[in-house]
């Protein structure tokens, strides 16, 4: 939980910079639309939780296979949040953004709740563990899922959510591949087969959401 914490409040940061420097236009938020976007950043909090969770549980190439089905979890939250566009709609970035800050607020009382402090110099320390190793690489890391993000929001404004899906599975086969020649994950003929069966169900999926009906002749 705290290195999901620690990755919101990095982006956190990195927005209040953005929107005090003008980089990027800070939006005006009503009420209503803090209220359709809440349950979007429930969503989007718990996803990266649980996605962090499982990495310190599981092997990396179990962890995206899995999450290669979120095009059909996609699909039925759109449906559900998403069916009526309003009209003061928010763009890619700035939805991106609010999702963040709400996220960080969700997440710090339930860590501090459920883990307390323990990313203090003497608690690291006590753990044996190099303080400064640790808050490098938490903060590069941290950098990077908020650049992940960011960018992969930039180009869901500029491409179709079909060709976006696509775009993730590719990337789900660049990690999977990337995870088994840099951390040696034993992977059996079963657990490959199964991973390419997941993937290209994904990617098979992607394709026919492209297919338009023919229109029908009198």
């Amino acid at each position: 939980m705290t290195v999901t914490l620690v990755q919101f409040a990095v982006g956190s940061v990195l927005i209040t910079f953005m929107w005090a420097l003008n980089l990027y236009k800070r939006p005006k938020i009503t009420g209503a639309q803090l209220a359709a976007i809440l349950p979007l950043a429930v969503v989007h909090t718990l996803g990266n939780l649980f996605t962090n969770m499982s990495l310190g549980k599981v092997s990396v190439s179990f962890t995206h296979t899995i999450k290669a089905m979120e095009p059909f979890f996609s699909v039925v939250l759109s449906a559900m949040f998403l069916g009526e566009e309003s009209q003061e709609s928010l763009d890619n970035i700035t939805l991106f953004s609010i999702i963040t800050l709400m996220s960080l607020f969700l997440m710090a009382p339930v860590t501090f709740f459920s883990e307390g402090i323990k990313f203090t110099p003497s608690y690291i320390q006590s753990a044996g563990v190099n303080v400064q190793q640790i808050y490098t690489k938490s903060l590069i890391a941290a950098l990077c899922f908020h650049a992940y993000q960011q960018v992969s929001y930039m180009i869901l404004a500029r491409v179709s959510p079909v060709t976006h899906s696509v775009g993730n599975c590719v990337k789900r086969v660049v990690v999977i591949v990337s995870s088994v020649i840099f951390f040696k994950t034993p992977v059996s003929p079963v657990n490959a087969f199964g991973t390419g069966i997941a993937l290209a169900g994904v990617f098979l999926y992607s394709r026919v959401k492209r297919i338009k009906p023919k229109p029908k002749t009198a």
